[in-house]
C-alpha cells in the first residue's frame, strides 16, 4: 500500500504591521472620515460660491457699462450741455442707470458726469450730492479723493458756504499732488469768511512749502492787504 504524501498546510499570510505614526492617522482618517468628507464639500461649496459670486459681479458690470457707453454715446458733436432738456435728459438717464445697477463702476462714473452737468448749470446743491456719492465709493487712499475734496469745496464757495468750503479744501492741501490749490483756495475763503488770522497763516505758509507757485505775486499782494 502506497504512503499517502502529507500535503504541506498553507500558513496564514500575515499582515505587514504599520508603523505606529501611519497606523495612528489611518485609525484618525476612519473614525472622523464622514467630517472629513463634509469639510472637504464645504470646501468645495465655498469656492464654488466665490467664482459664481465673481461670475455675476463681471457680468454686471459689463452689463453697466455697455449702458454706460450708449447714455455717452447719444452725446453727438451738436450737443451743449447748456441746453437744458438736452442736460436733463442725459441726467435722467445716468440717474436710470445708477438705480438700475447700484454699487458698479459704471454707476460711480454717473455720479461724476451728472455732478459735471450739474455744476455747469450753476446748481451746485444738487452737484455737491453726486459727488459726494461719488467720494463715497472710493478706497481711503484713492487718488481722486482729494480731487473730489477740492471740487466739493469750490460747490460750497459757489454757494456762499466759507466755512464748509474750507473744511473740503483742507482736505486737499493734505495732499501732496494738490497741495499748491488747496493752500491757496483754503486761503482764499479764509479771507472771504473774514477769518484774516487764519488766512494770513495760510499764505505764508504757501509761499513757505511752494515759493514758487504760480500764485505768489497774488499771495503778497493779499498778505499785504492783510498786514503781513
Amino acid at each position: 500500500m502506497a504512503e499517502r504524501t502529507p500535503i504541506p498546510q498553507q500558513q496564514p499570510s500575515q499582515q505587514t504591521a504599520l508603523p505606529g505614526p501611519a497606523q495612528r492617522l489611518v485609525q484618525l482618517y476612519k473614525t472622523h472620515q464622514k467630517r472629513i468628507f463634509l469639510g472637504l464639500a464645504i470646501v468645495i461649496a465655498a469656492g464654488l460660491a466665490v467664482w459664481g459670486y465673481s461670475y455675476y459681479r463681471q457680468r454686471v458690470e459689463g452689463q453697466a457699462w455697455a449702458a454706460y457707453e450708449n447714455i455717452l454715446l447719444g452725446l453727438d458733436a451738436k450737443w451743449n450741455p447748456s441746453d437744458e432738456a438736452s442736460r436733463n435728459k442725459i441726467i435722467g438717464q445716468l440717474e436710470e442707470l445708477v438705480k438700475s445697477h447700484a454699487g458698479t463702476e459704471a454707476a460711480l462714473h454717473s455720479h461724476l458726469e451728472m455732478g459735471w452737468l450739474l455744476y455747469s448749470a450753476k446748481n451746485y446743491q444738487a452737484a455737491a450730492e453726486h459727488y459726494q456719492a461719488a467720494l463715497g465709493r472710493l478706497k481711503a487712499d484713492d487718488p481722486l479723493q482729494p480731487v473730489l475734496a477740492q471740487t466739493l469745496g469750490q460747490c460750497a464757495e459757489a454757494q456762499g458756504q466759507y466755512d464748509k468750503a474750507a473744511e473740503w479744501y483742507r482736505q486737499t492741501a493734505a495732499s501732496p499732488q494738490l497741495k499748491t490749490s488747496g493752500l491757496w483756495n483754503l486761503a482764499r475763503v479764509y479771507e472771504l469768511a473774514g477769518r484774516k488770522e487764519e488766512a494770513r497763516q495760510t499764505y505764508q505758509q504757501l509761499l513757505k512749502e511752494k515759493p514758487d507757485t504760480e500764485h505768489a505775486s497774488q499771495v503778497y499782494d493779499r498778505l499785504i492787504r492783510l498786514g503781513k
